[in-house]
């Protein structure tokens, strides 16, 4: 099959996805782009959260946070949906997606990896809308991302089980994805917020998400009628995710020891307190078990 003809067999369902929705958000970038061009880009404290260093251009985040998010944020207030609700249909997108990752369909699988993440973003916008954000709610939300990023690699995974090069990229990702997340976590747990780094969850979703929508089309044309792709753009996602998210991992180690060692860590001294006074009120009853 040549690649003229694959893609007149096209779908209508790929059509829409490959054409028409990535042209409704590449017109609604314009437009909020000139907008931004009279009023100035706006910033959200919210993404200033996120990371001082962007791989993601910032107007392309605004443009998300301020437009595609509030109009989806409103309907699950006027639903009655809770946070949590939309933070458990965003694990339930991710799983989905991973599995359409698993059978080699990337651009289902990439677009559900997109509503994942605005669901995730919606989540906590509901929150605030609703006046019930709480620990507990950021707790489960973490939680339920670690889970989501998870299953998204071991779907990659999974399809490129046979391919040691685009496998050991995905592995190399789902790692780093971790820990530089854990590294972020540990810090702040200690007093130390290690707010450096690129490839934060928002720039992880954009660049897997748009690479797997169009790894499709572009697999159509330079493999038609292949069983079993190769789907380089993927691969080439995931390759990017590997190397800045294992050197933001490194990054935020580095700045929280170098931190430490000019005395910084505020929280850390309380902290060892804290389990120091825990450690010496148990052992009592350690060494009444023992006897």
């Amino acid at each position: 099959m040549t690649a003229g003809e694959a893609l007149r067999a096209l779908p209508l369902w790929q059509i829409v996805a490959w054409i028409v929705l990535p042209a409704a958000f590449w017109l609604g970038l314009g437009a909020f782009a000139v907008r931004c061009a009279f009023r100035g880009v706006p910033k959200s404290p919210r993404l200033d959260k996120i990371a001082k260093h962007l791989v993601v251009p910032r107007i392309v985040l605004e443009y998300g946070y301020c437009w595609l998010l509030v109009a989806p944020t409103r309907m699950f207030v006027a639903l009655g949906f809770s946070a949590d609700a939309v933070s458990w249909l965003a694990l339930g997108a991710a799983l989905i997606g991973a599995g359409f990752f698993a059978a080699g369909w990337f651009c289902l699988g990439g677009w559900l990896i997109l509503v994942s993440f605005i669901l995730d973003a919606v989540d906590g916008m509901v929150a605030r809308a609703r006046g019930t954000s709480s620990d507990r709610g950021e707790f489960l939300d973490s939680i339920i991302d670690r889970y989501a990023d998870f299953a998204v690699s071991l779907g990659t995974m999974y399809y490129y089980r046979s391919d040691p090069v685009p496998l050991a990229l995905a592995a190399a990702a789902m790692v780093g994805t971790q820990v530089m997340g854990y590294a972020r976590a540990k810090g702040e747990a200690l007093g130390i917020d290690p707010n450096v780094g690129v490839m934060q969850r928002p720039e992880r979703a954009v660049l897997i998400g748009v690479a797997s929508v169009m790894s499709s089309f572009i697999a159509t044309v330079t493999e038609p009628g292949v069983a079993h792709p190769h789907h380089y753009a993927v691969a080439i996602a995931f390759g990017v995710v590997a190397v800045l998210t294992n050197v933001t991992a490194i990054w935020r180690c580095a700045y929280v020891l170098r931190r430490f060692r000019s005395g910084g860590g505020s929280a850390a001294p309380a902290a060892r307190a804290v389990r120091g006074a825990e450690v010496e009120k148990a052992a009592p009853s350690v060494e009444r078990r023992v006897a």
